[in-house]
């Protein structure tokens, strides 16, 4: 499944490889999409897919193709509390949690009644403010980070708590990320982080943090399989080792540039083996040892045509087999051969149509038959480790431009763009335009995957 940078298509492809459907807002009734400008996309255990946006959640239910919308309606205490959605999660009984930039809310998914979080409690009153994340722990507690305080539910009793973490944590923190770690929950807020055990010891821990920039915010945090915490700021990427150590810094931001980046984070993964991936834009791409945070720089080197293509870094994404698959901005797609530091590329040739829709590459997806998708400002390509596909709207894509591409736990595909949201089954595309209500326009296509 895919969303589009500005939110306003989500894509979704077949699992026979061969269709797309594409969701997003419209003036016609067949089908409710909230918003063109999507935020979330979240599948529950069911099978429903939950949409959340700027304007309103959407559910839809993929095997009726029905669309239900929710909005916020300022004398309906039963409607959302606010329209911008910020966080989705269903708890272990598949209730629907919704947290928006004005407070907390739950959705039945059976009967799709909104029960809006106005708690009595003053300590509680940080529900009504931005949720900013859910985690829900081994035990079944729900977790929910706010700009005012963090909080937990317990299904069991139905009651909500204000967690402290000792005093680290007070009403009005402002908590702006979230992270599960190994048996414990890494929070940022203003100054540093706070480590919150969730084991019997309960030994929290307050971690101080600042950067070199004080506008260089924490956009990113990555545990490692070492039991340590990766901070990526805009002015480099940091470590943290454990207690009584401080943080490192590892990588600075060197000649990296955001003035032409689709979005201003630099990629960062943690492959397979417990590497450590950081992509820039402009110094190429690091893979980083953290045991000891030695690393292998790979730049583009224009007299050697098997080293990285570009040095501005779009994506990283590892496949089942443990290829890592590098998205460049403008230079196609990398892969990596470990055994000689080699490049395999892959590029946009506008002779073949055996190659990709763009060399500009935005996000990539594996599905479950193991065929790539990658997402590209001029259609959407699969890759089935022979055979490039590409698809635009002449095959009936809805926009060109796709942005990001996930799979759901029926095998359907969905992508995202900047006019709606789309299914791809194998034979037929139904596009879903956007204003306040959605058409489904499908028609028959002789695609192969």
């Amino acid at each position: 499944m895919q969303v589009s940078p500005d939110g306003k298509h989500v894509y979704v492809a077949g699992d026979d490889g061969q269709t797309i459907t594409v969701f997003g807002a419209t003036t016609d009734q067949h089908n409710i999409l909230a918003n063109k400008w999507v935020e979330l996309v979240y599948e529950d255990k069911s099978g429903m897919i939950w949409v959340g946006s700027r304007g309103g959640l959407t559910k839809y239910n993929p095997r009726r193709g029905v669309f239900t919308p929710f909005q916020h309606v300022p004398d309906d205490p039963n409607s959302l509390s606010n329209d911008t959605v910020s966080a989705l999660i269903a708890d272990l009984r598949n209730e629907l949690w919704v947290g928006t930039f004005q407070g907390l809310n739950r959705v039945d998914r059976f009967t799709n009644e909104v029960e809006r979080i106005v708690p009595d409690d003053s300590s509680l009153i940080g529900l009504t403010s931005r949720i900013t994340g859910f985690i829900q722990d081994e035990s079944g507690l729900l977790w929910i980070s706010t700009h005012q305080g963090l909080f937990s539910y317990d299904r069991k009793s139905g009651l909500f708590f204000n967690e402290t973490a000792e005093d680290l944590i007070r009403e009005k923190t402002a908590i702006y990320t979230m992270t599960y770690g190994n048996e414990c929950i890494w929070l940022w807020i203003e100054g540093g982080m706070v480590r919150l055990d969730l084991s019997l010891l309960g030994e929290h821990q307050f971690v101080p943090f600042e950067t070199e920039d004080p506008a260089a915010y924490i956009s990113r945090i990555q545990p490692d399989d070492l039991g340590q915490i990766w901070i990526q700021t805009m002015d480099g990427l940091y470590c943290y080792r454990g207690p009584d150590q401080d943080v490192v810094r590892v990588l600075d931001a060197g000649g990296t540039t955001h003035s032409l980046a689709l979005n201003p984070i630099e990629p960062l993964m943690k492959d397979m083996e417990g590497f450590i991936w950081y992509g820039t834009f402009g110094d190429g791409i690091y893979k980083i040892d953290p045991a000891d945070f030695s690393f292998k720089h790979f730049i583009h080197n224009p007299a050697d045509p098997q080293s990285l293509s570009e040095n501005s870094i779009n994506c990283i994404f590892q496949d089942r087999s443990g290829t890592t698959w590098i998205g460049t901005f403008g230079a196609g797609i990398s892969i990596l051969n470990p055994r000689e530091n080699r490049f395999t590329l892959f590029k946009h040739n506008p002779f073949n149509t055996n190659s990709l829709a763009s060399s500009f590459i935005w996000t990539i997806c594996e599905t479950t038959d193991s065929t790539l998708w990658f997402g590209t400002p001029e259609g959407a390509s699969s890759f089935d480790g022979m055979n490039w596909k590409s698809y635009t709207t002449r095959e009936g894509l809805i926009h060109n431009t796709v942005h990001d591409i996930e799979v759901d736990g029926n095998g359907l595909v969905w992508f995202a763009t900047p006019a709606g949201i789309s299914s791809f089954d194998g034979s037929t595309w139904t596009n879903c335009k956007y204003r306040h209500k959605v058409a489904c326009d499908s028609r028959s296509s002789s695609c192969a995957a």
